[in-house]
């Protein structure tokens, strides 16, 4: 999957879970123009990294949240990820970094499979 499009279908996601209702809502929280939010969502422009932080900013995740396609989150196995990620995202980001974290070192312990 190329990376516009994680990255336009995780932000959609997000704000479905969130209080954010709308495109300006969005950009005004992250400090860039509607029209930017616009086109990342419909794919027609590159981003760079400082908007992708002002975004996970105010989506309140992490950048890698951002960048991660929804499929390796679906590779945990039979799981619905969205109530998951929707109690993710609630975290402060320090706990997220700690979710993160353990994740991370699961993902190693068992070679790279949850088991």
């Amino acid at each position: 999957m190329e990376v516009r499009t994680v990255l336009a279908t995780n932000i959609r996601t997000l704000m479905k879970h969130t209080e954010i209702q709308s495109q300006a809502q969005l950009a005004s929280m992250a400090g860039i123009s509607q029209a930017q939010v616009g086109n990342i969502l419909h794919q027609k422009t590159g981003v760079s990294i400082d908007v992708i932080h002002r975004l996970a900013s105010a989506l309140d995740v992490e950048v890698w949240v951002l960048l991660t396609p929804v499929s390796f989150l679906e590779d945990l196995g039979n799981l619905d990820p969205l109530p998951i990620l929707s109690r993710y995202m609630r975290l402060g980001l320090s706990a997220q970094d700690a979710v993160w974290t353990i994740v991370h070192e699961l993902y190693e312990a068992t070679g790279g499979y949850f088991k």
